[in-house]
């Protein structure tokens, strides 16, 4: 048997592991060259667990220790429902077909919830354009329930700051600016994302009637346009082509 099939198999308190061959021999030339290449760490490399090595990681553990005994979890208390829905069992993964739109697009998409919150986003496989497919896009979309900096009040400029408002307030502001405005709306814009929507369609053409000066703009990040150009070109009108 070689040295080194010797000092592989001696006995030891745990395994070792080895960087390369060269370091498993632990030949005099491997020793100078990594006393030259890293002086600073020839300790730690000749000797991994060197005393002092031992001290810090033992330092480390104490030290989480102490802090792990001085910290609790928040407490926390499940509530029941009061009004549990029919055929409602805890923990039991429910699937909602729905709709998303990207770009003016919509998928179709079935969501998968459990306790009311939504987990999985899948493509809906009884829809005939998609059938269970799913972009990215929808996949991502459910991390925006769960993003810490997303809205969840009602916010107004005062001053240099921002404060909190309810529903109220903004309905009572919306009735005072924009009272004055009806017949005209001079000065009013409204900024939208594009949508296919025939209801959004509605309350679009509903809002131009009662402020006709009023502008609508539309905007997408990710936007067709290119597409909707070369479809008008060939077809007189813009189109948004489906692949089958």
């Amino acid at each position: 048997m070689s040295s080194l099939e010797k000092k592989a198999q001696k006995e030891h308190d745990g395994p070792d592991i080895w960087r390369s061959l060269n370091e498993l021999e632990h030949k005099p030339e491997f020793v100078r060259m990594l006393q030259d290449e890293f002086p600073e760490q020839q300790e730690q490399l000749l000797d991994p667990l060197s005393r002092r090595r031992f001290m810090q990681l033992m330092g480390a553990s104490l030290a989480f220790a102490g802090v792990a005994t001085g910290c609790r979890w928040e407490e926390d208390k499940i509530v029941p429902l009061g009004r549990r829905p029919d055929d409602y069992i805890p923990g039991e993964a429910v699937h909602f077909a729905t709709m998303m739109e990207l770009g003016g697009a919509a998928q179709s998409l079935l969501v998968r919830s459990v306790d009311g919150r939504p987990i999985k986003v899948e493509g809906n496989p009884e829809h005939p354009s998609t059938r269970g497919a799913s972009t990215k896009f929808a996949q991502a979309s459910v991390l925006g329930l769960y993003d810490p900096d997303r809205s969840t009040a009602i916010s107004a400029r005062e001053g240099e700051g921002v404060v909190g408002k309810s529903w109220s307030d903004f309905e009572a502001w919306v009735d005072s600016h924009f009272g004055k405005l009806q017949g005209s709306g001079n000065g009013v814009a409204v900024l939208a994302e594009t949508s296919a929507s025939p209801t959004l369609d509605r309350l679009r053409r509903e809002f131009l009637a009662k402020y006709p000066s009023a502008k609508w703009y539309e905007y997408e990040a990710l936007t067709r346009d290119n597409e909707y150009e070369g479809s008008k070109m060939a077809f007189g009108a813009p189109h948004r082509p489906v692949y089958n």
